[in-house]
């Protein structure tokens, strides 16, 4: 495969997150060898290692550095003494569990990873973050930070049904870093398509989030032995099925992810991230600290009356306290019903968003129970009732039901019985076509059934039969 010569060097770095809704989908593998693929384009790449400790790239590198991101944290060296050299001058950053809680570093941890950020951004082009499966507040902090997201899913159902739980939450977050799907382990590029096609339709239409198609990465028996051996695919074997793909993947990123946009820079979010950090500790420095609940909820309300945070903390902050709530005690801390009630008096029962309520209310329940939440005939009545008032709406239902009768059974909805009846009595069916009608019909109905449909009337005219026999045997004894 060809390879390009090398662009001109960018001013500012694109970051981009590489991350999955569970473990064991080859996130760690799609950033290892992404990032040589990229490398070996010319291009600059630094792998962070955010998988806290972990340290898969490391395995997969075959490395075990002595320094690690720890040590920056402390202090104790710079980044360029914690950086370990990869193939093709790909610059790795180590994972540590001092990463582990990044959203609680203090101030001179902060900073100190800050100007580390910095310096990274000057000198190269890519900076994937390989962060942790599933949606830790740390994973969510890298895809917050990051420009563009990699989201990589397999044809596992677990699979995507995680990475669409990381997909919601980030919503719920209001992180709205562009999602790009990567399907991994696939057989090949129909089923790719059709993975993603399917993830994508429940993001849309559940989530209302864009995903956006990236590529494939074929199953591939290289790459179990490339793991085994601690070695990248693309170096073991660069002509192996999946090692194309990882070098078209590469093409891709560097085509649709490939432009820096205008957010800020990766160290400026982290810089911003520090100063909100300490807002709440100027805000309530008068305050002493709450000994019970009831106290942080007064102060928490205060806040928010007081108007000392804008709608865009205060929001995420209530989703967190949400979410954790419904985490420990299985429930919202608040009624459902009521709430519900609530919001539609609140806002005047408007009529197209209680009929979108309504819908999705449906949806979730089929979702989550497996079956309709009316059945057919009491949704055909609700129907009816709901056109009571409209002869010409109900007739509009009756012909929109036997179109759809029509269109799904592919034939028209007739009386079986009228045809043969109307025959019988305008004499256009003989008394032999009509005997023989009525003897297949029976027979038909024998075979399906295992006995006549003339049955029951049978077994009563025989016993009425033998009944008057016995009488009439009494009499002339």
């Amino acid at each position: 495969m060809s390879q390009s010569t090398s662009p001109a060097h960018k001013t500012e770095v694109i970051v981009i997150a590489i991350t999955s809704g569970k473990g064991g989908v080859g996130k760690t593998s799609v950033s290892t060898n992404l990032g040589i693929a990229l490398a070996s384009r010319g291009q600059r790449v630094c792998i962070f290692d955010a998988d806290t400790g972990m340290a898969n790239i490391n395995v997969l590198l075959g490395k075990s550095p002595e320094l690690t991101l720890e040590h920056l944290l402390s202090g104790e060296h710079t980044i360029d003494e914690i950086l370990i050299e990869g193939p093709h001058g790909v610059q790795i950053v180590p994972a540590a569990s001092g990463i582990a809680d990044c959203a609680q570093l203090n101030h001179s941890q902060h900073q100190r990873l800050i100007e580390a950020l910095r310096e990274l951004e000057s000198r190269f082009d890519y900076l994937l973050i390989d962060t942790a499966a599933g949606a830790s507040d740390t994973v969510l902090e890298f895809l917050r930070a990051a420009q563009q997201m990699v989201v990589v899913i397999t044809p596992d159902p677990t699979s995507m049904t995680n990475a669409f739980s990381l997909l919601k939450i980030a919503k719920n977050r209001h992180i709205d870093t562009p999602a790009y799907i990567l399907t991994n382990q696939v057989p090949n590029h129909q089923k790719s398509l059709e993975i993603f096609q399917r993830f994508q339709d429940a993001t849309k239409k559940y989530l209302k989030v864009d995903t956006y198609y990236l590529g494939h990465i074929l199953q591939d028996e290289t790459l179990v032995r490339a793991i085994r051996l601690q070695r990248p695919l693309i170096l073991l074997d660069h002509e192996a099925p999946a090692s194309r793909c990882f070098y078209a993947l590469s093409e891709a990123v560097t085509n649709h992810l490939g432009s820096a946009e205008e957010s800020g820079g990766f160290s400026s979010y982290w810089a911003k991230r520090t100063e909100s950090a300490k807002a709440p500790s100027q805000i309530s420095a008068n305050t002493t600290q709450p000994a019970t609940p009831v106290e942080l909820l007064e102060q928490l309300t205060a806040m928010i009356e007081k108007s000392a945070f804008g709608e865009q903390q205060i929001r995420p902050a209530l989703a967190t306290l949400l979410e954790r709530y419904n985490n420990r005690f299985g429930s919202i801390p608040f009624n459902e019903q009521r709430a519900l009630l609530r919001w539609l008096e609140r806002n005047d029962f408007p009529a197209q968003e209680t009929l979108t309520l309504s819908l999705t209310l449906e949806e979730l329940f089929e979702k989550q129970h497996r079956q309709p939440l009316h059945d057919n005939e009491r949704l055909l009545a609700k129907l009816v009732a709901q056109n009571r008032d409209s002869a010409s709406a109900v007739e509009s239902l009756l012909h929109g039901l036997i179109n759809a009768y029509q269109s799904h059974n592919n034939r028209p909805l007739d009386n079986l019985q009228a045809p043969l009846q109307n025959s019988l009595l305008n004499g256009s069916l003989s008394e032999a076509d009509a005997r023989d009608a009525i003897a297949s019909l029976t027979e038909s109905f024998r075979d399906r059934f295992g006995r006549s449909p003339f049955e029951r009337e049978e077994s009563a005219s025989v016993s009425h039969i033998d009944s008057a026999r016995l009488a009439s045997h009494d009499e002339s004894n």
